[in-house]
């Protein structure tokens, strides 16, 4: 599982099992909808409902992170999680030996 505190709630996410704002279920895991999205469905109700889900929009990184989580829509939030396996070769290479800087090349 992986975790996020972003100052007022912390999120768990565990992957093919649930996913947690605080003690309130975000969802189930449901599955991949894409190479780079996946989905929690049928979590705890919102008062009037609908039932609370998660979509995670997976991106390259050296580390599985939740870089950001969000609530575009009443009740339906938003992860970016870096993971290793959502680098293609080129994304890879990048991640493995970053490019040289200079100190010139910060003027």
């Amino acid at each position: 599982c992986i975790n996020k505190h972003d100052g007022q709630y912390t999120y768990k996410l565990c992957f093919f099992d649930d996913a947690k704002q605080d003690h309130t279920s975000l969802g189930k895991w449901s599955g991949f909808k894409g190479p780079r999205e996946a989905e929690f469905t049928n979590g705890q109700m919102c008062p009037g409902g609908p039932a609370r889900m998660l979509r995670v929009i997976f991106e390259c990184g050296d580390k599985e992170v939740v870089t950001d989580i969000s609530e575009p829509s009443r009740c339906v939030y938003e992860a970016r999680v870096t993971t290793p396996g959502a680098c293609d070769e080129e994304e890879v290479a990048k991640v493995e030996k970053p490019p040289l800087r200079h100190p010139k090349d910060e003027l």
